[in-house]
C-alpha cells in the first residue's frame, strides 16, 4: 500500500511576541489548539472510522517540544472520539495518544509534512 502524506501550514501572527524558547513553545501550542481541524484527518484514520458511528469528539490536548534552534520540533497529546450505539448503556468514548508529530519552522510558518497510516 502506498503510503500517503498530508502537507499543513499554520501561521504564526505578526502579533505574536516571540523572545524566547518558552514563549514560543506556548505560541506554537495555542496556534496548534486553535487550528485542530488541520488535524482531523490524521485522528480519523487512528479510529476506527469505517464505522459511521464513530466520530471525533472536541477534546484535544497537546504538549509542543522545540529543538534548541527554534527551527523545529514536535507535538504530541490526546484526543477523544465517540462511538454512538443507540443504546446509552453501549455508547462510549476513547481517548487516543498520538505523536510525536513533527514541524519545521520558516519564516513565521509552522510546516507539517505527515505520513498518514
Amino acid at each position: 500500500m502506498e503510503e500517503e502524506n498530508l502537507q499543513f501550514v499554520l501561521l504564526i501572527p505578526s502579533s505574536v511576541n516571540v523572545t524566547s524558547k518558552e514563549q514560543l513553545t506556548k505560541a506554537i501550542k495555542k496556534i496548534c489548539l486553535d487550528n485542530k481541524n488541520e488535524f482531523n484527518v490524521l485522528f480519523e484514520r487512528l479510529i476506527d472510522n469505517e464505522d459511521g458511528r464513530t466520530t471525533l469528539s472536541e477534546y484535544f490536548d497537546i504538549e509542543c517540544h522545540l529543538s534548541d534552534d527554534l527551527l523545529s520540533g514536535y507535538i504530541e497529546g490526546v484526543f477523544d472520539s465517540y462511538f454512538y450505539a443507540g443504546c446509552k448503556d453501549m455508547n462510549s468514548s476513547d481517548r487516543h495518544i498520538f505523536g510525536p508529530l513533527e514541524f519545521s519552522i520558516k519564516s513565521n510558518k509552522i510546516i507539517f509534512d505527515l505520513e498518514l497510516p
